[in-house]
């Protein structure tokens, strides 16, 4: 069962949703209006919180993730934080923030990264999840951090992971276990040290050793009695 602070999470997530819905049929309404340039990014730190997408194979182990946060004003302005994550070795491998964006070039930027992994929308709860992991896997293997990533993570200000049990995988797939060794070859290593071949893992064929019709065979005469 969720916890309290899940809950109202979920509400508040549902209120500012509606809110943007409102807000979009009314910026529709009076038409397209001028998203200004340079909007200070510690303003947008209190911005609601907007829709979320990462990498839709972000649960695999060793995955390469894109993540990408908004947040959005009721008069069209919105705010994002973009990461790539390395979740098989290197963690955070860039990251980027912004408070000019518009709708359709967050979007444009969403199709951009889904030409290699389809991106999916998702809680912005779990993208936060995603880029602390990346970022703790990261700095453990001793990899530096991009340029822009307080920026980015600013944006993740009131955003609580604690309630989030989905877990993220780091490191490398493990390779494929090697071959079981047949009797032969087992016996063979120990006896003699020699390295079993491709055939002592094939198992041995049911109907035994065939015998070649055109090879001479010798006859054995019995002693007359």
């Amino acid at each position: 069962m969720a916890s309290r602070r899940a809950q109202r999470q979920k509400q508040k997530r549902e209120r500012q949703k509606a809110r943007r819905k409102v807000a979009r049929k009314e910026r529709k309404r009076k038409g397209p209006g001028r998203i200004g340039k340079g909007h200070a990014l510690h303003k947008a730190v209190h911005w609601p919180l907007g829709a979320a997408w990462v990498s839709s194979e972000w649960h695999e182990r060793g995955a390469h993730v894109h993540a990408v946060l908004t947040r959005e004003r009721g008069d069209g302005r919105i705010a994002a934080s973009l990461f790539e994550v390395d979740l098989a070795e290197r963690g955070i491998v860039a990251a980027k923030a912004g408070a000019g964006y518009t709708e359709e070039r967050i979007l444009g930027e969403v199709a951009r990264r889904s030409e290699r992994d389809a991106m999916i929308e998702i809680e912005p709860e779990v993208v936060k999840k995603i880029v602390v992991e990346g970022l703790r896997f990261g700095e453990s293997a001793g990899h530096t951090p991009p340029r822009g990533l307080d920026d980015a993570l600013s944006l993740f200000e009131d955003v609580e992971v604690d309630d989030v049990v989905l877990e993220v995988q780091t490191g490398k797939v493990a390779p494929p276990p090697p071959a079981q060794e047949g009797l032969l070859g087992s016996v063979k290593r120990w006896l003699f040290g020699v390295p079993a071949r491709e055939e002592d893992f094939a198992p041995a064929s049911p109907e035994g050793d065939e015998v070649d019709e055109d090879e001479p065979t010798e006859k054995v005469e019995r002693p007359s009695v």
